[in-house]
């Protein structure tokens, strides 16, 4: 049995592995969390400034994780917007227009 973190995944028992995955899963969900909550108020902030926006632009990177598009896309459609993803190569950061 590995009880030490360095312990290779291939060697790592059934529990080790599922102990893993519920670290991993809860690091996601309140990471998760965190960019909910500051999108929401950037889409707030931004929506005050300029109550035309339409969309939420995602780059590809943090787009191509399914569970963060669930959660943005819900953000956005509450809002009134509709989420667009663009590839990574395309741009940097989240934009509304």
């Amino acid at each position: 049995m590995c009880s030490d973190a360095k312990c290779p995944f291939s060697s790592a028992t059934k529990e080790d592995r599922r102990n893993r995955a519920d670290i991993a899963a809860s690091f996601q969900r309140v990471t998760v969390l965190h960019l909910e909550e500051k999108c929401e108020r950037a889409i707030d902030l931004a929506m005050k400034l300029e109550p035309s926006i339409k969309h939420m632009v995602v780059p590809g990177g943090v787009a191509s994780n399914q569970y963060v598009r669930f959660r943005l896309n819900n953000i956005v459609e509450n809002k009134n917007l509709k989420l667009t993803i663009r590839s990574q190569d395309v741009l940097s950061q989240v934009v509304l227009w």
